[in-house]
């Protein structure tokens, strides 16, 4: 359990699993908030990433990701790292 959680006793609230997508069985009770860290949506393509990711959500729940190459100045970035991410 993360900490923070139980110090606002909210922690019954919360089900942390952090897992690979591709291991990860979605359950019969799905999340309403899933966050995708670290770029999987851009590294998997948008479609394919979207598609795996919503068997876990609620009808009408959320997706949150990021993509941490893309908060980096782009030209610092190598091009056939861009490339993998999907950027123009």
């Amino acid at each position: 359990m993360d900490k923070s959680a139980e110090e606002k006793s909210i922690s019954h609230l919360i089900d942390f699993s952090v897992q690979d997508v591709n291991d990860f069985a979605p359950r019969d009770d799905k999340y309403d908030l899933v966050l995708a860290e670290g770029g999987l949506l851009s590294f998997l393509g948008r479609d394919k990433g979207l598609e795996m990711i919503s068997p876990f959500l609620k009808e009408r729940g959320w997706l949150a990701f990021s993509d941490l190459v893309l908060l980096t100045d782009e030209s610092k970035v190598p091009k056939e790292v861009l490339q993998v991410y999907d950027n123009n």
